[in-house]
């Protein structure tokens, strides 16, 4: 999964890193198949065990917030594959990442892990307004960074403040924009 997104990161020729977007898209929706498959074969029963060479699944109900991190890398992921691939499908579906994160890494209960995850929201959907012309979603996403930018601010987290200063203009312009339709 990685070889993909490492050669994605390292190439610099348009043409090159629109293949290893899509054979890293490839990657992720095999993946979550594969797991879907698995996921259904062992319904109801005790996760099966190991021979103690891997580490236990970090499932949700396991470890929920290792599972809310996941969730956010994932959609760190998607959405970097979906800036290169020009379409909606890897931005929906960062979307629905960082959503599923933000149950665990709520506000209350992990306010600086919220603050991380509704910012890359907010620029999913920033991103996702964009190609698809939706000013209500352009709203959402602005009021996502900004939100995170508070919190960040207050928290002290001074690379997450100069993330949100980063992407706050392209939210804003994004929505101004759209708004002016």
């Amino acid at each position: 999964m990685a070889g993909p997104l490492i050669v994605l990161a390292e190439t610099k020729e348009a043409g090159k890193r629109e293949v290893w977007a899509k054979r890293g898209a490839t990657v992720f929706q095999s993946r979550s198949r594969r797991n879907a498959r698995t996921a259904d074969r062992n319904v109801g029963g005790p996760p099966s065990q190991s021979s103690g060479t891997q580490p236990a699944a970090r499932t949700h109900e396991r470890v929920p917030r290792d599972w809310g991190t996941t969730q956010n890398n994932l959609g760190n992921a998607l959405l970097e594959l979906g800036k290169l691939n020009g379409g909606t499908i890897l931005l929906k579906e960062a979307i629905a990442n960082y959503e599923a994160s933000r149950a665990e890494r709520s506000f209350d209960r992990a306010p600086f892990d919220w603050a991380v995850t509704t910012a890359s929201l907010g620029v999913a959907r920033a991103l996702l307004a964009d190609r698809t012309g939706d000013v209500q979603m352009a709203k959402a996403a602005l009021l996502q960074v900004e939100a995170a930018l508070t919190t960040a601010r207050r928290g002290g987290d001074h690379q997450q403040v100069a993330y949100c200063e980063a992407q706050l203009p392209t939210a804003r312009a994004i929505f101004e924009v759209l708004n002016r339709r």
